[in-house]
């Protein structure tokens, strides 16, 4: 049994009125100084399956984001977070190529996480330019969907 469920489209930025991307590249640069790009438009599919045989029930989150660099000859990083109960099934950018760094990650503080951390780093070459990353994560285990932790029962 497989169910599509809480598809939704966030815009992250303004009505775009048909403006050319490098003018929206300059208003979003002067609005936010310190930021290399923006997420222009992000959309996230989750998906619920559940296993008859193993009576579990599975997440895979789909999403695509497309990025507006606002500054030319700059490095893009962002990072998508997993654990041992999930893993990043695919990650791709769609218009070049991107360095991928996987590892632990350890909040400072923290003596054991099973936390992990992948980092995408691609180059953006002139201001306006949208790139789309679009990636899919796996989770095993429904409980591990949020943040919030839940019971056996």
């Amino acid at each position: 049994m497989r169910c599509v469920c809480l598809p939704f489209l966030l815009i992250l930025m303004q009505p775009l009125h048909a403006q050319p991307n490098s003018e929206l590249a300059n208003q979003y640069a002067a609005k936010y100084k310190n930021q290399d790009a923006v997420i222009k438009n992000s959309t996230t599919t989750v998906t619920f399956s559940f296993d008859k045989k193993e009576q579990t029930m599975s997440v895979n989150i789909a999403s695509s984001l497309q990025i507006l660099t606002l500054k030319a000859n700059k490095n893009i990083i962002f990072g998508i977070e997993f654990n041992n109960n999930s893993r990043i099934a695919r990650a791709k950018l769609l218009e070049g190529k991107f360095f991928q760094t996987c590892g632990d990650y350890r909040p400072e503080g923290i003596f054991h996480s099973d936390d992990k951390l992948c980092t995408y780093k691609f180059d953006s070459k002139n201001s306006g330019e949208i790139q789309t990353f679009v990636y899919e994560k796996d989770i095993s285990d429904v409980r591990y969907y949020t943040k919030q932790y839940f019971t056996e029962q």
